[in-house]
C-alpha cells in the first residue's frame, strides 16, 4: 500500500478527531494540578550542565516564533549555545492541530535531529501552513524529519500511538499552566519569566547577568 496515502487517510480520520478530543480533555483539567507522570524527555541543546538555563516556549505555527529563530535564533546559537555558555530548552505550546502535528513528529527523533527539524520547520513555516489539509501537512511535516535523519516508520507508528499523543497534549498544558504562559515566545532564564521581553537585547541582558 501506497504509504503516503496511508498516512494521508490516517490523518483526515482518526488523528485529527484524537486531536479534538484531546483539547477537550485539555480543557477539562484546565483547573487541575500538573500530570506528575508526563516523563517526555526535555528538547535541550547546548551545555546541559551551565548554570544558566534558557527555556523558550513555543508554538510551530507562530509567525513570531519563527521570526525568532530564522533570525536572532542564529546569533543566540554562535555567541551562547555553541560555546557552551547557555543550556537552551525548547518546550511546545499546542494551541492547533498543525503545531500538534508538528510535536507529534518532533519528539519521534533524538534531540539532535529534534534541532535541525525546528529549524527547517521554522525556515518553511509559510509554505506548510498554507496548505489545505492536515493530511498534507502531516505529509510535508514528515518528509522534512526524513530529510533531517528521522526514521519514516517510527513517525508512522507515532501518528498511531494514542498514549503518546495524549501525552504531548498533557505535557503541553501543564508546562504552560506551571510559568503561567499565554503568548509565544516567551523565555524563561533560571526560572524568571521575561514578561517585558520586547527584543534579542533583553535576552541577552538576562543572559549577560547571569553568566556575571
Amino acid at each position: 500500500m501506497n504509504t503516503t496515502l496511508t498516512l494521508t487517510r490516517l490523518l483526515k480520520s482518526h488523528i485529527i478527531l484524537l486531536f479534538f478530543g484531546l483539547f477537550s480533555t485539555w480543557a477539562a483539567i484546565a483547573q487541575e494540578p500538573a500530570a506528575d507522570q508526563i516523563t517526555l524527555p526535555p528538547l535541550v541543546i547546548g551545555n546541559v550542565d551551565s548554570n544558566v538555563h534558557i527555556v523558550e516556549f513555543v508554538s510551530y505555527t507562530c509567525p513570531h516564533c519563527a521570526n525568532f529563530h530564522n533570525g536572532p535564533y542564529g546569533n543566540l546559537k554562535q555567541d551562547y549555545i555553541d560555546t557552551n555558555k547557555i543550556k537552551f530548552e525548547i518546550r511546545e505550546m499546542i494551541w492547533d492541530a498543525p503545531g500538534w502535528i508538528v510535536s507529534v513528529v518532533g519528539r519521534c527523533g533524538n534531540a539532535e535531529n529534534y534541532f535541525s527539524f525546528v529549524d527547517l520547520v521554522f525556515a518553511k513555516q509559510q509554505e506548510w501552513t498554507q496548505l489545505k489539509t492536515q493530511g498534507e501537512v502531516a505529509q510535508r511535516i514528515k518528509s522534512m524529519a526524513v530529510s533531517v535523519g528521522y526514521d519514516g516508520n517510527e513517525i508512522d507508528e507515532c501518528f498511531q500511538d494514542k498514549d503518546y499523543q495524549e501525552s504531548l497534549v498533557m505535557h503541553s498544558r501543564s508546562q504552560a499552566q506551571e510559568l503561567g504562559i499565554t503568548s509565544t515566545p516567551s523565555f524563561v532564564v533560571n526560572g524568571r519569566h521575561l514578561k517585558s521581553f520586547k527584543g534579542y537585547d533583553d535576552l541577552v541582558t538576562a543572559i549577560e547577568a547571569q553568566l556575571n
